[in-house]
């Protein structure tokens, strides 16, 4: 198999700056303060069309992980949601708060600060829900 390249689109900015202090899960984060992701100027008209109050996806690799204690389960990697993996990607889904520019400032930041941003999604809830897989 023949490697990737993937440039970041960005860099997002929480205030997360230590490893260990990144909240493990949704909830945690909901606590955390305005966060921004701030695109390359090239990619600034992608923003268009993202309203506040809306939510995305922001993909995006950890720069700094925090070490995994010793787990109890029989779960693989690819059963947890672990930061530390084959390829350090992360997925987040967050809320829009406001587009200015080039920047995103969104709510529920649940990454480290200065991860390299690599693509925003639209969360659609008839698509991205379970309940909207059919059979």
């Amino acid at each position: 198999m023949k490697d990737l390249i993937i440039r970041p689109i960005g860099v997002l900015r929480t205030q997360y700056t230590e490893a260990g202090k990144v909240p493990a899960n949704r909830e945690a984060a909901s606590r955390s303060m305005l966060s921004v992701a701030e695109l390359d100027e090239n990619y600034a008209s992608g923003l268009s069309g993202l309203a506040p109050g809306t939510h995305v996806w922001l993909i995006y690799f950890h720069q700094k992980v925090r070490p995994v204690n010793a787990d109890k389960s029989d779960s693989g990697v690819f059963g947890t949601r672990s930061p530390v993996r084959p390829n350090p990607l992360g997925v987040s889904l967050v809320e829009v708060v406001k587009v200015e520019d080039n920047r995103l400032y969104f709510n529920y930041a649940d990454m480290p600060d200065g991860s390299p941003l690599i693509d925003i999604r639209p969360y659609i809830a008839s698509e991205d829900s379970p309940s909207a897989v059919v059979d």
